[in-house]
């Protein structure tokens, strides 16, 4: 004698052929790369600090992702004291310097819209720049020009191994 499946059994098979079609239709809309103190850096992250020069060495995707993840940790150990007043004056020529790095005005705000970065996210990114300036100044400013690019990558290799980065 056969038995007819039953209703459940049924259903169950049919809710995952459809699933199986549509998990072979996702598409992948963003990678996340590393997670640093709780914050997350992703490819859209790491193009768009490329294509806007946000990092000291945009020419590959490895060394902006380490700018990236340098940053956060920086930032992160500034976030530790009390905050560092930035100046509109400060904010400005900081600007005035990115854009001049990126080609002018005109350039800068048709790469902006590129990707979809906001005026306001521009600033703070910009503002965080003027503050590690700052930081650093303050933290490496009694060693030499010549020996203080040293000292500084020698402190982010250490905050890198404290926070087990790579």
């Amino acid at each position: 004698m056969r038995t007819r499946p039953s209703v459940a059994v049924v259903l169950s098979l049919a809710i995952l052929a459809g699933s199986s079609s549509a998990l072979s239709a996702q598409v992948v809309l963003d990678r996340i790369l590393t997670r640093i103190n709780g914050q997350i850096v992703t490819q859209s992250d790491v193009d768009r600090a490329r294509l806007l020069k946000l990092v000291d060495d945009p020419s590959s995707d490895a060394t902006a992702r380490k700018g990236l993840e340098d940053r956060i940790l920086v930032l992160g150990e500034i976030a530790r004291l009390p905050p560092l007043a930035v100046s509109e004056q400060d904010l400005a020529a900081r600007r005035a310097e990115w854009e001049a790095a990126i080609g002018g005005p005109e350039a800068a705000a048709a790469l902006q819209g590129r990707t979809a970065m906001s005026d306001g996210a521009l600033r703070a990114w910009l503002r965080d720049d003027v503050r590690i300036g700052m930081y650093l100044a303050r933290q490496f400013g009694q060693v030499s020009e010549r020996d203080r690019a040293n000292a500084v990558a020698d402190w982010i290799g250490r905050l890198r191994q404290r926070a087990g980065v790579k």
